[in-house]
This record gives C-alpha cells, structure tokens and sequence, in this order.
C-alpha cells in the first residue's frame, strides 16, 4: 500500500511543479512570451520561480560562460544588478525586465 502512494506521489510531482511554476509566474508578471517563459526554466532548476546564485553558477558554468571554479560571490553580484526586490534570487519578472532592458532583441 505504501508503494502505491509513493508511486501516485511521484507521478503527481510534475503536474504539481508545472502548475506551481505558471502560478509564481503568473504571480509576478503575463508572460505573453513562451520561449522567455522556457528560457526562465532553464535557469530556475528547481522550479520554485526564482533563480538562485546556485542555479545560475551552474547553467552558466553549464553552458560555458563561466568557468566552473567561479566563486557564488561573482555569481550573487551578477544577480545584485537585477535583483529589484533584494531577495538574492531572480524571480520571472526580474529576469524578463532583464531581458527586454538588453540588446538581444
């Protein structure tokens, strides 16, 4: 019987982190834009709705714009220049209003 509720657990854990992420993301801002949205995802690991120092240290590290020896003290002042609500994470709005403020477009 414990093995069933584990199981039926489990399986509801992605229905229960997708629908936690839409509602922190709806939370802090429409997203009219789901590429941004899925940008933002791979960033926020854990699905929680905002980007630690951890999780940015990695992805970046991941994807080869950091060296893998950079210190979190880097990685938290990258996040201070965005961080608007001084929490020490990037949430969804933060991290767009970052994106449209760039040259990327």
């Amino acid at each position: 019987m414990s093995e069933k509720f584990e199981t039926s657990s489990a399986n509801s854990m992605p229905f229960e982190r997708e629908r936690r992420d839409t509602e922190e993301v709806n939370a802090c801002s429409p997203c009219d834009d789901p590429d941004l949205l899925d940008a933002f995802r791979v960033f926020d690991k854990d699905g929680d709705g905002f980007i630690s120092p951890e999780e940015l240290n990695a992805t970046l590290s991941y994807l080869g714009f950091l060296p893998p020896s950079a210190s979190l003290s880097r990685v938290r002042s990258m996040i201070r220049r965005v961080d608007t609500d001084g929490d020490g994470h990037v949430n969804f709005k933060e991290f767009q209003t970052m994106m449209k403020d760039s040259d990327m477009s």
